[in-house]
């Protein structure tokens, strides 16, 4: 299924550990950092492709269908990344304290955490991750993302994105799942590095997309998403409406 939205049919900064103004210092990420964000995503990945209760996971947020975590190479925080490390891959955990995937104690910031890997507009790397946390303290916001850049923003479903001018475009990766579970293929999920209007403009710019739909969260957050995003497809003359308003 498509949803037609006219018609309504169906040089290296190193990141320095000691602040967490991330917008300050987390500048750029080095080639070999990426590599061992690159890595670490595939790790938690195959940690949720071989976890026998993995269906119970996606259950858990609102998802059924076990073929979406290798559709979109979703992942489980756990420790088996940093376990399978050994002593002498001391530069592999500077690199994930770098890039604020482990905390100073060495455990990972997504640990019980779904990862929904975030590509870039251009080529099929991870720049960065959302995560929603099975378990939940009260108190603390269930969802986390983390970029490797400054600057950077991330698209869930980067297929679609080559696929179709047209777009169904959400705040959250879960949300965009679940519209793909009715059989909306051309849905994608699109967050920012403080989701701000000059990181869609720069993503959107080398895209073929010609109109989107937007879903938020609803929430003041997701206002402002909605506010940026909105502002960056005027800025592109890329037609931005509502997905509810159709």
């Amino acid at each position: 299924m498509i949803y037609n939205s006219e018609t309504g049919n169906s040089s290296y900064t190193p990141m320095l550990w000691e602040t967490d103004d991330i917008f300050s210092n987390q500048v750029a990420a080095s080639r070999n950092d990426a590599v061992v964000a690159k890595e670490y995503i595939e790790e938690q990945h195959f940690a949720l492709a071989k976890d026998f209760d993995a269906q119970d996971k996606l259950t858990a947020i609102n998802l059924s269908h076990y073929g979406l975590i290798n559709q979109f190479q979703l992942g489980f925080g756990d420790s088996s990344f940093i376990d399978s490390l050994s002593k002498d891959c001391s530069g592999e955990k500077d690199s994930l304290r770098r890039l604020r995937l482990i905390d100073s104690f060495d455990k990972g910031i997504f640990d019980g955490f779904i990862i929904f890997p975030l590509y870039n507009g251009i080529y099929y790397i991870p720049v960065g991750a959302y995560g929603y946390i099975l378990n939940p303290k009260e108190g603390y916001e269930p969802d986390l993302v983390r970029f490797w850049n400054k600057e950077a923003a991330g698209i869930f479903n980067m297929s679609a994105v080559n696929a179709f001018s047209d777009l169904v475009v959400c705040q959250s990766p879960i949300t965009a799942c679940q519209l793909i579970e009715r059989g909306i293929e051309n849905v994608v999920a699109v967050r920012g590095n403080g989701d701000i209007a000059k990181q869609f403009y720069e993503m959107f710019k080398h895209l073929p997309t010609q109109s989107v739909r937007l879903i938020s969260e609803g929430d003041r957050y997701g206002l402002h998403w909605k506010e940026q995003i909105s502002e960056a497809m005027r800025w592109l003359n890329i037609e931005c409406n509502d997905f509810f308003d159709a």
